[in-house]
């Protein structure tokens, strides 16, 4: 009897062991995240191509992480909402990179996963306003506005790919907006003339008139938008890794290379983002970052990469990070100087001028809605620096042609503003219009652009502050006519003083 149940016990224990080697054996094997069969200098071509193709996706995951799962950050709203910018941005703002001090923003993530969002949008007529939609890659799919829809109230159902369900009649064609991920970003812009308590409660008004509401709550409160007050935040639940939450800020100057490969790997992964996997360019694309380590049913983890491969895939990376950094410079229309961004929130397969624009002002603008022009040099090609003074002078009679307002805002090198001593952060048309600055009686209009105050009153009137190191300008152009699409606006140039 103890010879059975012995050779019972044994036979049970030879099946468990062959049962758990059947798994490690069908398991992927994580020692193999990189292809062995690569050589070094393959693996860092390829960590190269992977920084050019998935920067603009990383910072879509991680700036979704702030939005929707960091509950201490000053923007968290959580899935399917907007958090507002009530007040005009300050240098205090550090979430966004190039951000804009004549809008106040609302900004949020939507997840259609599981049920259709519903946009409400108030009569909006005495400014411009935008509400756009952008999935993972960089690129507008859907606008809302005085530009584009009008300025009466309106109503839109965002529709994830893989939702089966009704959607209410009273919704028609126009209104249904077919999303071609399951997640994406929205963004609502609003044009702030003044900083006067009265303009911002104005704005402040429409902003809680602007709601995003999940189909089944929208439903539940008899067909209209659940004001936000009125429902609790919902927490995204997308994989993290622990860096995420130290990389808030100034994401693409502080992010490693084991950084920057988890989140293009979190995003690969993502069930959410839907795979552009009818194009051929994108299809070779990820065979190629699948060979390190990087591929849709594999986390990366720098933990099961060695070191020398760790070099390689740096290597690449920084690589990447340099050749990204001159399409800023070089890869754009230029506009006498100045950097005028093509093809912006509409890439296709243009990898490179996403990146760029992922790196210089991710989130935008759209040429629909507006364009934007980035300058990092004087006249003479030199940096500009806070050392020196400059001025930025136009002609009344040709001013950034626009349908709506242009505004030229000065940051650091980074990309965010720098605290002065009369908080003036931009330079616009409002002001413009309402004779805040001094023109010559030549008919120039000339800012004043340095870090020490000009003693001169009428330099004073048009003084921009500017940083004491390096910085750029990222100006804006809302309703752009065709000059400021295609390059051929003579905008001025930042002229070192002598």
């Amino acid at each position: 009897m103890k010879e059975k149940k012995m050779l019972k016990l044994l036979k049970s224990t030879a099946f468990m062991m062959s049962l758990a080697l059947l798994v490690v054996l069908s398991a992927p094997s994580q020692a193999q995240i990189i292809d062995p069969n690569i050589s070094h200098e393959q693996v860092a071509i390829f960590a190269e191509e992977a920084y050019i193709y998935g920067l603009q996706q990383a910072v879509f995951y991680e700036t979704r992480y702030v939005y929707t799962q960091l509950e201490t950050s000053s923007v968290y709203a959580g899935l399917n909402r907007l958090n507002w910018s009530r007040e005009p941005i300050t240098p205090s703002f550090s979430e966004v990179v190039t951000p804009n001090a004549t809008t106040l923003y609302g900004a949020g993530f939507f997840e259609l996963s599981d049920e259709p969002l519903v946009v409400e949008i108030p009569a909006i007529q005495d400014r411009y306003y935008s509400f756009q939609t952008m999935d993972q890659y960089g690129d507008y799919f859907f606008y809302a506005g005085n530009q584009f829809t009008g300025s009466g109230v309106q109503k839109y159902i965002l529709v994830g790919p893989q939702w089966k369900g009704k959607i209410p009649d009273e919704f028609k064609g126009l209104e249904i907006i077919e999303t071609p991920s399951s997640t994406g970003f929205m963004i609502v812009r609003m044009a702030l003339k003044s900083y006067k308590e009265e303009e911002i409660q104005t704005i402040n008004q429409y902003q809680d008139a602007l709601i995003t509401t999940p189909l089944s709550q929208w439903l539940a409160n008899g067909h209209k938008g659940l004001p936000y007050a009125e429902r609790p935040k919902i927490k995204g639940s997308y994989r993290t890794f622990p860096r995420m939450a130290e990389l808030t800020q100034a994401l693409v100057e502080n992010q490693t290379a084991m950084d920057y490969f988890q989140l293009l790997s979190l995003s690969l992964n993502d069930p959410g983002m839907n795979k552009r996997k009818d194009s051929l360019k994108e299809v070779q694309t990820l065979e190629f970052l699948a060979k390190i380590g990087v591929a849709e049913g594999l986390i990366f983890n720098p933990g099961e990469v060695s070191d020398p491969q760790k070099v390689a895939l740096k290597e690449g990376f920084n690589a990447g990070k340099q050749k990204v950094k001159a399409a800023i410079r070089n890869g754009m229309i230029t506009m006498n100087g100045w950097m005028l961004s093509k093809n912006m929130g509409n890439y296709g397969t243009d990898y490179l001028s996403r990146a760029a624009v992922a790196d210089a002002g991710w989130g935008g603008p759209e040429a629909k809605s507006h364009t934007g022009a980035f300058c990092f040099m004087d006249e003479n090609g030199q940096q500009l620096n806070g050392k020196f003074k400059y001025t930025l002078t136009f002609g009344i009679e040709n001013l950034p042609p626009v349908t709506e307002f242009w505004s030229i805002p000065i940051y650091d090198i980074t990309g965010y503003f720098v605290d002065n001593e009369i908080d003036r952060y931009t330079v616009n048309s409002f002001m413009y219009k309402r004779d805040e600055f001094y023109v010559g009686p030549n008919g120039k209009l000339t800012f004043y652009i340095q870090n020490e105050k000009p003693t001169d009153p009428n330099q004073q009137k048009n003084w921009l502050p500017a940083p004491v190191d390096e910085f750029r300008f990222a100006a804006r152009f809302y309703g752009p006519y065709a000059p400021l699409i295609d390059g051929n606006y003579d905008m001025p140039r930042p002229v070192r003083v002598k």
